[in-house]
């Protein structure tokens, strides 16, 4: 299975690029909250000079808060000096009619960690669910999204047991809800940077904030989520191999770090045809050894002998080359 950006990931990529882009300003000082007050005093305070002024006052305040900062991580910190330099801040900001810009920024950081507690399924949703899912025919099951079908197609293709393959028919279908879930909230989070806000410009920042952090969280949930189920199913535990030198090579594609998702799905499919290959030349060496173990009774048996142990060298020649050829080729990615 590729491991390349589909056209759900590109969308979430490009538009959260573009509007972090449209959004981000260079920050003229180190600490967050200074460079948003900044931003709103850059926007209100038409006067050069009096905006000059203000910078400077706001300087200081930008190295206090860092010395605040440290502060806390040195165990030097108390509430009484955070409470002073809030006072002291919030009236320089009414001093240049900026007193309700602190406020705002709180709200913005308070809409930056805001989580809503993900919703339990009750006992009936979990029940109903399994029950719908072990009347579905896997057989018969399509993906609308082409690296979900890649998933489910290899998945078919190795020795998953029904349960297994039920289980991860479910796990792919919580996958397309939460790539839905990132649709909707990219769709919501690109509308609301076209749209004419009638709301304060605070509070359209908040919106924004907030919807850009939504986009986000589920861009993040879908590509974790991907990725678990790509390792499940890529995984040593459940690959197709039944030859312990087969599994030993898949075990060191699977740690070389310069095998990218890609190369491992091309090695593996390699690595299965040599696995049925071993398999094949197993019986080969069984019947021959039956053969010597039993005397021909006629010339034309003596032949069949002859040809079945010449069969079985080729075979085992052919093989020891295609091993030599994945032993290095595999070594060759680990450089």
């Amino acid at each position: 299975l590729q491991m390349v950006l589909s056209h759900w990931s590109v969308s979430s990529v490009v538009v959260l690029a573009v509007l972090a882009l449209a959004s981000a300003k260079t920050g003229k000082f180190r600490m967050e909250k200074v460079n948003y007050i900044y931003d709103k005093a850059i926007q209100r305070i038409q006067d050069k000079q009096r905006l000059a002024k203000f910078e400077g006052e706001l300087g200081g305040f930008d190295r206090i808060l860092i010395e605040n900062k440290e502060h806390k991580e040195t165990g030097k910190y108390t509430k009484e000096e955070a409470s002073t330099i809030d006072r002291k801040l919030r009236s320089l900001l009414e001093k240049y009619d900026l007193g309700t810009v602190l406020d705002a920024f709180e709200k913005v950081l308070r809409a930056k960690n805001l989580k809503p507690p993900p919703r339990k399924p009750t006992k009936q949703e979990k029940a109903g669910k399994a029950k719908a899912t072990a009347e579905i025919d896997l057989a018969s099951v399509q993906f609308g999204d082409e690296k979900l079908q890649k998933l489910w197609s290899a998945a078919q293709n190795q020795k998953f047991a029904k349960d297994e393959l039920r289980e991860l028919y479910s796990e792919l279908l919580e996958l397309e809800q939460k790539q839905q879930h990132l649709e909707d909230a990219l769709h919501a989070l690109s509308k609301s940077a076209n749209e004419n806000h009638i709301e304060s410009e605070d509070d359209a920042h908040i919106q924004m904030e907030l919807k850009n952090k939504r986009a986000k969280e589920a861009n993040r949930a879908v590509h974790a989520h991907y990725d678990d189920l790509h390792k499940k199913v890529l995984n040593q535990e459940f690959a197709p191999f039944e030859n312990a030198k087969v599994k030993k090579l898949w075990t060191a594609a699977q740690q070389s770090s310069n095998m990218t998702s890609y190369d491992l799905d091309v090695i593996r499919e390699e690595l299965v045809h040599f696995d049925k290959q071993l398999k094949k030349l197993d019986a080969h060496k069984e019947e021959a050894e039956r053969a010597r173990e039993t005397v021909a009774k006629s010339t034309l048996e003596e032949l069949e002998n002859t040809e079945l142990e010449a069969k079985h060298e080729r075979l085992d020649r052919k093989l020891k080359k295609l091993e030599k050829y994945l032993v290095t080729k595999i070594k060759h990615s680990e450089l």
